[in-house]
């Protein structure tokens, strides 16, 4: 075997073990998965996870980093990246406010069914209330950038408002989209159905219409 396709293979077996990993881990737990289950998931030895991954703790931590790869976020739109002149100009803040529902509200909607993405957005889900330390660094590159858009938003659409008050908004704002999706079968089984075939698009120009009038903006964006 040549070079190329021994790197080939390398690589091929590494995201094997990353897509065993994500949905062993999904279904167990961190502390509860094996090595030896993720190893027999993906059909490979289990010396092969210490030779890609030397632990496991540098096993879970790549398997975020590979959901980033497998589903990326969307970028952030260039008309609002300069948060000075949103915090300059309400109508601008108010459209780039919804701009960034969009992103995260689509992001989190992405291949929805799909069992490794649902598996990921389970992992996902298990680090929110306490994120282990070694993944602090990839939820703050992660999730700053549209925490800052957010930040500059609210400021604009509420001057005044004290460093904490802003700050809390921000949460509530990120958490109004995450509800809807990390949520979803218990708004099945408690409210009434959204509407048929409601697109993720549609879903996240309602929570914006909600955010934006909560923020006191009454103008159309």
């Amino acid at each position: 075997m040549d070079s190329v396709a021994t790197m080939a293979h390398a690589q091929n077996t590494r995201l094997q073990l990353l897509d065993a990993g994500i949905l062993c881990f999904a279904e167990r737990g961190y502390e509860a998965t094996t090595i030896r289950e993720i190893a027999n998931r993906a059909g490979k030895l289990v010396s092969l996870i210490a030779y890609h991954f030397g632990s496991k703790e540098r096993l879970y931590q790549s398997c975020f980093e590979h959901m980033v790869t497998l589903y990326p976020r969307t970028p952030v739109d260039p008309r609002y990246a300069d948060l000075e002149a949103i915090r300059q100009d309400p109508r601008h803040a108010a459209l780039a406010l919804r701009s960034v529902i969009r992103g995260i509200v689509q992001d989190l909607h992405a291949r929805a069914g799909d069992p490794l993405m649902e598996a990921s957005i389970r992992m996902f889900t298990a680090e929110m209330n306490a994120p282990r330390p070694f993944l602090h660094p990839f939820f703050h590159d992660q999730m700053c950038e549209s925490a800052a858009q957010v930040r500059a938003c609210v400021a604009s659409l509420r001057p005044g408002l004290q460093d904490a008050e802003v700050e809390f908004l921000g949460q509530c704002i990120f958490g109004q989209c995450l509800i809807q999706r990390l949520a979803a079968g218990v708004h099945a089984l408690v409210w009434q159905p959204m509407p048929p075939g409601e697109s993720p698009g549609a879903l996240a120009d309602r929570i914006a219409d909600f955010v934006l009038k909560g923020l006191g903006c009454q103008q159309q964006t």
